[in-house]
Order: structure tokens, then C-alpha cells, then sequence
């Protein structure tokens, strides 16, 4: 059985000058009341995959994974995007830019590289 964690993306607000925080597993348990963290408007609560990437980095939802040259698309960088399949009741990642393809399954070959919240510039192809 995996071990079940978290991380929270706080988004900006105008106490925050408009910048939005990315709170770690150690941070919430350690600093937050976790109740009070989660049940909060404008806190994303993010959950780990239980999968690490190729470099050891732990992969959570949200995370961009680069994958290198392979792509559907057959140019530039294979980017794709974490996220929970209800469906499929498992976590899955799509190809930046393509919305509406079945999901794939996330292995250890691909490196994060950043997340959708923190690294917006990454999801434009």
C-alpha cells in the first residue's frame, strides 16, 4: 500500500500581492492545520501519484512531465500533464495541448519539470 500525501497550491490573492504558493507535504503537516488549509476557498489540495520520475522526484497531480522528443503531435517536446481519471479511479497524464485524448498511464521515464500552476508558460506547446 502507498503512502497517501499531499501538497496545496494556494492561489493568489490580494493578501499574497497577486502570487499564488506552492505548499509542500512537510510545510503542511509541520506549520498548517491541515482541516483549516483544505477547506479553505482557493486551496487546491494535490495529491502524490505514489510514482517517482526518472531523476527520483516525486510526480503529483497537477506536474508537467517531460518525456523528450516523442510526441503524437511529431514535434518538439513531449509535455504532458498529471491529473485524476475518475473513470479510471487512477491518475493519468494527456499530452499538452491535446484536451480531449484518452489518458495515458505515467511511468518513471518522463522528468517533472514544473506544474500548471507555477509554470503556465509550459502548457502553450
Amino acid at each position: 500500500m502507498r503512502e497517501i500525501k499531499f501538497r496545496a497550491w494556494i492561489k493568489p490573492s490580494y493578501k499574497s500581492k497577486g502570487k499564488g504558493q506552492m505548499v509542500d507535504w512537510d510545510t503542511i503537516w509541520s506549520t498548517w492545520d491541515v482541516a483549516d488549509l483544505f477547506g479553505k476557498v482557493g486551496t487546491i489540495p494535490l495529491e502524490w501519484t505514489g510514482l517517482q520520475d526518472k531523476n527520483g522526484k516525486e510526480i503529483y497531480e497537477g506536474d508537467i512531465l517531460d518525456f523528450g522528443d516523442y510526441s503524437i503531435a511529431k514535434y518538439g517536446r513531449c509535455l504532458h500533464i498529471v491529473y485524476w481519471n475518475d473513470e479510471d479511479a487512477g491518475f493519468n497524464s494527456r499530452e499538452v495541448g491535446f484536451q480531449k485524448l484518452a489518458g495515458f498511464g505515467i511511468d518513471e521515464t518522463g522528468a517533472v519539470i514544473g506544474n500548471i500552476y507555477e509554470n503556465e508558460e509550459l502548457l502553450n506547446g
